[in-house]
């Protein structure tokens, strides 16, 4: 390659050209490309060589699986490698970007013979130098994106002759010279640095497996994106205008709602016809049909603050021609007996606690005209409904609670009708199948089914399974097909099944419409992770609890005794370590720290997996929820809808609603309690809300209430003011918390991760979020972060997380052990593990916290 005089190169550049004129951005140099045969390699080889350059000119072209390489009549040869492609399809302006690429002569792995091209033994691999084109308005937000997939643009060789050459990745200097054009090592370097292994023979499934799939929220944020829908119109009703990735999330469900072939990305493919009938073939388990057979509905994944209330709403008010003609349909020429249900045009909205409820109602009156689209919430002592095809509601709003009390009542009236569309709001509420929740929701009948979770799997791919089952996807929604052809049945060298991703993405890319945070491009946010270090007096203290913790960890292992019971002394010391990196010194002797409150004690259940009704059995998701909760002596929980059964049959001495935490009838405690040492933690935030601007407001999130109350005496008495709102308060206290918090003077919010109300996600007002402590379960986090991350922010947004250094807390911040966790746990992942898993996990646990002691 020649010198190049970069400032010479340079006046090409279109600096001062027309925003929207295309430019050739650079070459992304290297790029592995797999064959898709050797006689396709050889046609391209038969095509001969351009006449400037020893290179065969090629396209690309992206779809929804795999990006295809096609030669200059349009056929494929060959694929882009999946690392590159997954970055390709994630980029926001792919829609406006172009490919062009070009295959060096050497690169074919070829040699001459006589004069003739002959390729050199059977490698299925070649590099390619792809040029990338677009308009110059999006240089800046494509260079940011391209980096963070470690992708650099080179200078092209040759230069494009049709359009002007501007580098975004590139900070010009006068007089600088490059010996070959390069400004930042190629791909194919950078997967050597990063792999360390020869990748020649690496399949598409495998290099997933090692680039992006080290766990299964990956997946999620990797699928392949929809790249054919279409900003549509809204119906007149929406009084909001919706984003351009709303109107795409509308028409992902309206199609969805009527799937065929044509019009979204399904499961079957055609795969032979005759005169009188066609086959199509199932992509994920081979079974074969005379008709794909799909399901109206799916899984709305969008992440939290993307907009998935407002796009389902739309939907709902877009689709009500089609709820009245399903009416008509089924009840002409219809003749009920002992099975019919009654069809209605209305869509029934499930949500975990009342609380929701109310957000769902604060979103219809907020976007939708007045009077135009009816709701009716279905939900106290009084609720009732008419028996009625004509009932006046086109949205009916009721809580997962309420479904199972009304089950085991015998039904009642949400089980009587046929609806026209079922919405499960937080849907991973259900993922666990043997719960008779999971069965009175799933009995409902209704024509479209829609799941809607920002996480959809917490914890393993069992919390999929139940949502599919729940969805009824034809053939998956049988558990033992899903975990042949999903979960797997092989296990790796850790004991734990290796899903089949390309399945799980063909599955998820069919159902699932996911956007991340990263569709609110105008929200810049930075994440920081603050690692405070332990005084020597807090150390010597928290070797203490580590040291009782190890030797129950030891106790266990040594009699190979890893029972629910058993294993309650392990999670009580991780949690006494997990509360002492917050409290510090600032509690009673180290080895003697109570787990007296309630929320602990919810803690503790959530580390064992117990947080079900104690009665009706039904998942209780305490985000959102711990004021609907009780916990009955203090060793296992009771939801809101089955308390006054349950109370008449135990002694009411030992039930506690969690807001009796603090004096229902008193003001609001702000940092009256005198604290006498505060953690060096606590001191870090401190210095971090101090340096902010004073006009930018700050949430501080934190599990217990314990921590709270310390932090609000530590800003006491240094004069920063706050408000707070946790499950110990009122929900008209909690209402006027928030009024106050949007006051100039109040520069922040403390709350309990567990807390719900009304107005928690309008927080943008704030734009530094303060996690005190790491969650055992990343969405927990997430979603704290998701109030703040919301569509109306207009500022930069600040996430620092607290990890104290060389305590359990890192244990805690790394996946690997909180799967471990999980596996020593039971929890949700009991199928997965069996005892010799769970004893390992507790060795591994105990290095950990051994290599954690510190002098």
């Amino acid at each position: 390659m020649p010198f190049f005089n970069i400032s010479e190169l340079l006046t090409n550049r279109s600096t001062s050209a027309d925003t929207a004129s295309e430019v050739c951005f650079g070459t992304l140099c290297d790029v592995r490309i797999q064959w898709i045969s050797a006689a396709s390699r050889q046609k391209l080889v038969s095509q001969g060589v351009s006449k400037k350059q020893d290179v065969y000119d090629v396209n690309l072209v992206l779809s929804d699986g795999r990006c295809e390489v096609v030669d200059v009549f349009g056929d494929i040869v060959a694929v882009l490698n999946s690392k590159t492609h997954l970055a390709l399809s994630k980029l926001t302006a792919v829609n406006q970007i172009q490919f062009r690429g070009h295959i060096q002569r050497d690169n074919l792995n070829s040699t001459t013979t006589g004069g003739k091209l002959l390729l050199n033994g059977s490698s299925a691999h070649s590099l390619l130098d792809l040029l990338v084109f677009g308009p110059q308005l999006i240089a800046e937000n494509l260079a940011r994106e391209l980096s963070r997939y470690r992708l650099f643009l080179q200078h092209p060789d040759p230069l494009p002759a049709d359009v002007s050459y501007s580098n975004p990745q590139y900070l010009p200097i006068a007089g600088a010279f490059l010996t070959n054009g390069s400004l930042l090592p190629a791909i194919q370097d950078l997967e050597d640095v990063e792999d360390h292994e020869d990748t020649s023979n690496i399949s598409s499934s495998q290099e997933d497996d090692k680039l992006q799939m080290s766990n299964l929220a990956d997946v999620l944020d990797h699928l392949p994106q929809h790249n054919y829908l279409e900003e549509v119109q809204v119906d007149h009703r929406i009084s909001t205008p919706l984003l351009s990735h709303q109107k795409e999330g509308v028409d992902f469900i309206l199609r969805r709602e009527y799937p065929t072939p044509t019009t979204l990305r399904s499961l079957w493919k055609l795969s032979g016809f005759g005169e009188d009938n066609h086959t199509y073939r199932h992509l994920i388990t081979g079974s074969s049909s005379d008709k794909p057979d799909d399901i109206p509905g799916g899984l709305l994944a969008d992440a939290m603050g993307v907009g998935k209330t407002l796009t389902m709403i739309a939907s709902i008010a877009s689709s009500m021609e089609n709820a009245n003609l399903f009416v008509s349909n089924e009840t002409t020429g219809s003749s009920p007996d002992m099975h019919w249900r009654c069809p209605i045009n209305s869509t029934l909205i499930l949500v975990p606690s009342a609380l929701l409820l109310d957000g769902w109602i604060a979103e219809i009156k907020k976007h939708v005209v007045p009077g135009t689209l009816r709701y009716y919430k279905y939900h106290g002592p009084n609720r009732s409904l008419p028996l009625s095809t004509n009932i006046p509601y086109q949205i009916v709003l009721s809580t997962y609670g309420t479904v199972a009390a009304d089950s085991r009542s015998g039904g009642g009236v949400l089980h009587s009708f046929k609806w026209y569309r079922l919405v499960l709001d937080e849907a991973h509420i259900i993922r666990n199948w043997s719960t008779k929740q999971f069965k009175a929701v799933t009995e409902l009948e209704a024509v479209i089914r829609w799941c809607m979770t920002g996480t959809p799997i917490q914890n393993s791919l069992e919390d999929l399974a139940s949502l599919v089952r729940f969805l009824q996807v034809p053939l998956l929604e049988d558990a033992s097909i899903f975990r042949r052809h999903i979960i797997g049945g092989k296990k790796t060298a850790n004991g734990v099944p290796k899903p089949n991703y390309e399945k799980l993405k063909l599955l998820l890319g069919s159902i699932c419409l996911r956007r991340s945070a990263s569709v609110l491009s105008l929200i810049a946010v930075t994440y920081m992770t603050c690692r405070p270090v332990l005084s020597s007096e807090e150390r010597n203290a928290y070797n203490n609890l580590a040291l009782a913790c190890k030797m129950s960890i030891d106790e266990l292992t040594r009699h190979q005794y890893t029972e629910r019971l058993g294993q309650r002394p392990v999670l009580e010391a991780l949690l006494r370590m997990r509360i002492f990196c917050n409290q510090g010194l600032d509690i009673t002797a180290a080895g003697e720290l109570p787990l007296t409150q309630a929320d602990e004690t919810i803690s503790l259940l959530q580390q064992t997996g117990e947080t079900s009704c104690a009665y009706c059995n039904s998942y209780i998701d305490i985000v959102d929820n711990e004021e609907t909760i009780y916990l009955v002596q203090k060793q296992s929980l009771v939801c809101a809808e089955c308390a006054v059964q349950y109370l008449h049959k135990v002694d009411q001495r030992g039930v506690v609603k969690l807001q009796m935490n603090h004096d229902e009838g008193a003001e609001i405690k702000q940092g009256v309690i005198k604290h006498s040492k505060y953690s060096t933690k606590l001191k870090a935030l401190l210095e971090n809300v101090k340096k902010q601007d004073p006009q930018e407001k700050s949430i501080v999130f934190s599990a217990w209430i314990r921590s709270l109350d310390a932090v609000a005496s530590l800003f006491t008495e240094h004069d920063i003011t706050f408000r707070r709102v946790d499950g110990g308060i009122l929900h008209a206290k909690r209402k006027k918390m928030l009024s106050e918090f949007r006051d100039p003077s109040v520069r922040v919010l403390l709350i309990t991760l567990g807390t719900g109300a009304v107005g928690l996600n309008q927080l943008s007002i704030a734009n530094q979020i303060h996690l005190l402590e790491p969650q055992w379960n990343p969405s927990v986090e997430s979603q704290a972060i998701g109030r703040v991350i919301r569509l109306d922010q207009k500022k930069k947004v600040t996430v620092i997380r607290y990890v104290a250094k060389s305590t359990i807390e890192e244990s805690v911040e790394s996946k690997q052990v909180s799967k471990l966790h999980l596996a020593v746990s039971g929890g949700l992942q009991s199928s997965n593990s069996d005892h010799i898993e769970r004893i390992e996990g507790l060795r591994v646990l105990a290095k950990a916290i051994q290599a954690q002691l510190k002098p």
